[in-house]
């Protein structure tokens, strides 16, 4: 008897033979499922971090569970974007001010605000003196 002969005979190794081989997964299904694991993962975190506003005080894709670090201010170690003492909001783009870290240019405290102050022992002062 041959193999397709035998399976003929006996049906019932038939469908165990459907269930070894893999069928087609509902992908909308899985998705489905996934977003769902996202969704209970989001408030979960946002219960364990009520100060972390994402796309606010950092950025939309920030999770304190993996990473404590801050792209906002030039301390990256040490304490979460959102709980960033220098820095309140979060820029999704670079300062045009200092090109270093994700805050307002309007905030930034990374550059010297000028004129220097009269302390500014880095700067040059050219005094006038009276030709008289």
């Amino acid at each position: 008897m041959s193999l397709a002969g035998a399976r003929m005979a006996n049906p019932s190794s038939n469908s165990r033979d459907r269930s070894r081989t893999p069928e087609r997964r509902d992908f909308s299904r899985d998705r489905s499922f996934e977003s769902k694991r996202t969704l209970v993962q989001d408030e979960k975190v946002s219960k364990a971090y009520p100060n972390m506003k994402k796309g606010v005080n950092c950025s939309a894709n920030y999770n304190p569970v993996i990473n404590k670090s801050c792209s906002k201010c030039p301390q990256p170690q040490g304490h979460h974007e959102f709980l960033c003492n220098k820095y309140n909001r979060y820029n999704y783009n670079r300062c045009s001010s200092c090109n270093l870290y994700n805050h307002y240019p309007s905030e930034c405290k990374e550059v010297p605000k000028y004129p220097p102050k009269l302390i500014d022992a880095n700067s040059i002062y050219i005094y006038e003196t009276n030709p008289n």
